[in-house]
């Protein structure tokens, strides 16, 4: 597992990523600047797994949202590489942990 990062920082798990998965509905998800997520990745994707955010909302923030038993969503204009996702040439995994667990 050399390839997976756990933070408490979602910004730093989000630099260079490819997609971003969520699998929980915990508050504070729904309280991230996803525009600045969507800023630091290499592929702005999001694959909302409990339906939990508002797709028209990422896809503002620049997101390609993939939802379960819902329409994928698309950002109106496509997000333009970083120097900072121009750096990463590889995929990598990342785990992020906020909060604690219930």
């Amino acid at each position: 597992m050399g390839n997976v990062i756990l933070t408490a920082n979602p910004n730093e798990l989000a630099c260079g990523c490819d997609a971003l998965v969520l699998v929980t509905d915990w508050q504070a998800f729904r309280e991230l600047d996803y525009s600045k997520l969507a800023e630091v990745m290499a592929t702005p994707v999001i694959i909302d797994g409990r339906n939990f955010l508002n797709p028209d909302e990422l896809a503002q923030a620049g997101f390609t949202c993939i939802n379960i038993g819902r329409p994928t969503t698309t950002a109106p204009v496509a997000p333009t590489q970083n120097t900072a996702t121009a750096r990463s040439k590889t995929a990598k995994s990342a785990i992020v942990q906020i909060g604690t667990a219930r």
